[in-house]
């Protein structure tokens, strides 16, 4: 993509990089989410540049998605996180994959968002949160947001049962679910997403859940 929008715009690549790193994610968002809200579509489309996907996905997640009752939608994306199975002797991290479909949990010391590991097959999957990574929304959640909150869709939320604050793609379906619009996935719609030459998708996913029934 960086090398696409340097033949298109004739700009540095360091200029790029500054503009669209992950370092400045969160401001980048809301830029964009500022700068949708100017003109007249009616649908926004999030994708990150290390995600992959069929070319007719994005039409995909458009024909499911409905302003009124399916007013954000998103691909099945997968993520990666440290274990804590760390090899001391070897000095090495182990790392799990997980759909990014998340519950809400809340006890009596903590709240947070817990992943749904046995999503629903090829579905559309109403869900408390998702990534940011592949999604549709419809430009009046944006609108009631910034009616409610202000201009702050991905600024991160510090919830005083926790110790850190929600990363910005799960404060922005907390703001999503406070101005009372629901989320969801369509499992259909596949995605891959670029770890560094590690890819995940549903079939990495499910070989590697495959292997840890095994070794039950």
């Amino acid at each position: 993509m960086m090398v696409f929008e340097i033949g298109r715009t004739g700009t540095a690549p360091h200029v790029i990089a500054q503009k669209v790193g992950s370092g400045n994610i969160v401001k980048g968002r809301n830029e964009v989410v500022a700068d949708f809200l100017r003109h007249e579509s009616d649908w926004l489309v999030f994708c990150d540049s290390d995600m992959g996907f069929a070319h007719d996905a994005i039409a995909g997640l458009l024909l499911s998605a409905d302003p009124a009752s399916r007013p954000m939608v998103g691909g099945l994306c997968f993520g990666l996180k440290k274990g804590d199975d760390t090899d001391w002797e070897l000095q090495a991290d182990h790392y799990r994959m997980f759909p990014t479909i998340y519950r809400w949990v809340e006890l009596d010391d903590e709240v947070g968002f817990q992943v749904v590991p046995d999503y629903p097959q090829d579905a559309l999957v109403e869900s408390a949160a998702t990534g940011a990574a592949f999604f549709v929304v419809h430009r009046s959640v944006l609108e009631k947001i910034r009616e409610k909150f202000g201009p702050v869709w991905f600024t991160p939320i510090q919830h005083p049962k926790r110790p850190d604050p929600f990363g910005e793609d799960l404060s922005f379906c907390i703001r999503v679910a406070g101005v009372d619009c629901p989320i969801f996935v369509n499992t259909a719609i596949k995605t891959s997403h670029d770890k560094g030459g590690i890819f995940l998708t549903e079939r990495t996913w499910q070989d590697q859940q495959t292997l840890v029934e095994l070794r039950k």
